[in-house]
């Protein structure tokens, strides 16, 4: 082999080798950032994660306090509604009385309107 050639074969042996490198440190490089993107998208996740149990803790938390409050709320209703029943049926009780008594009474006039009669019956004879 001649210089010249010598020379050509270890420039682009020299060449390929730069360039060979050069691919590396790119490789190395894009290899880098995607790691570093891939951190932070874990970083991301963890935070979301943690930002939807949260919330889900909330929610949870609301349609408790929400089935809670209903639930004292009916309790009151169903106390005031029977309060409300009960005084209903003293009303009932005290107007059958009442009617009792009224029928009573009718059938008491009726039976002085019938004397009356007949004492006017008896007298006009």
């Amino acid at each position: 082999m001649s210089q010249a050639q010598a020379n050509s074969y270890n420039a682009t042996l020299k060449g390929k080798i730069n360039g060979l490198e050069e691919t590396c440190k790119a490789l190395t490089e894009e290899l880098n950032f995607y790691r570093d993107e891939i951190q932070t998208l874990r970083g991301e996740k963890g935070d979301l994660e943690t930002k939807l149990a949260q919330k889900t803790a909330d929610i949870r938390q609301n349609l408790a306090d929400d089935v809670r409050r209903s639930e004292e709320e009916m309790r009151r209703n169903h106390a005031t509604q029977k309060a409300e029943n009960q005084k209903t049926q003293g009303a009932i009780a005290i107007l059958k009385t009442e009617k009792t008594n009224l029928h009573q009474h009718l059938l008491d006039l009726k039976r002085r309107i019938a004397e009356l009669e007949l004492m006017i019956g008896e007298e006009q004879q």
